[in-house]
């Protein structure tokens, strides 16, 4: 009952928004549409051009495949080497999410970046500013202590 009447709060929420939002004139619902469709496409740049500059550190070929939706997917595996049959996790919820830090995690040693700034890529908006960082600073040349990773 608890889960019917969750459904119930949360249809009725998004039939008010929506009826709301069909109340607004057609030039605000376009300026609206605008100014989100700037803000994702701005959103989206930030995360790809660190990804293929990091990519090109990493000395991958074809990092422009980043900037292609489904095929970034499939070069995020590329670039952590690991096989492609592992994107199947990504199918799988909650894997999902395990796996991209996985990921991640391949990228950093591969980097040779310590292994704890993975704790930053599970906040959002931190986590570009991560992608931002790996991308603009150069290795260290100190190895750092295996204990600490």
């Amino acid at each position: 009952e608890k889960m019917e009447e969750t459904k119930t709060a949360g249809q009725d929420k998004m039939q008010f928004i929506i009826k709301k939002l069909q109340q607004l004139p057609l030039r605000v619902r376009k300026d609206i549409l605008k100014v989100l469709t700037s803000l994702l496409g701005t959103l989206y740049v930030f995360v790809c051009y660190p990804l293929m500059i990091i990519a090109r550190k990493m000395g991958k070929k074809h990092s422009w495949l980043i900037w292609v939706p489904v095929a970034q997917m499939v070069y995020y595996f590329h670039m952590a080497g690991k096989p492609l049959w592992w994107s199947l996790g990504l199918l799988i919820p909650v894997v999902n999410c395990l796996m991209l830090l996985a990921l991640f995690l391949s990228i950093l040693k591969a980097l040779a970046r310590p292994l704890w700034m993975i704790i930053f890529m599970i906040i959002p908006g931190v986590n570009i500013m991560v992608l931002w960082y790996l991308a603009l600073t150069q290795k260290h040349e100190t190895k750092y202590n295996e204990a600490f990773l």
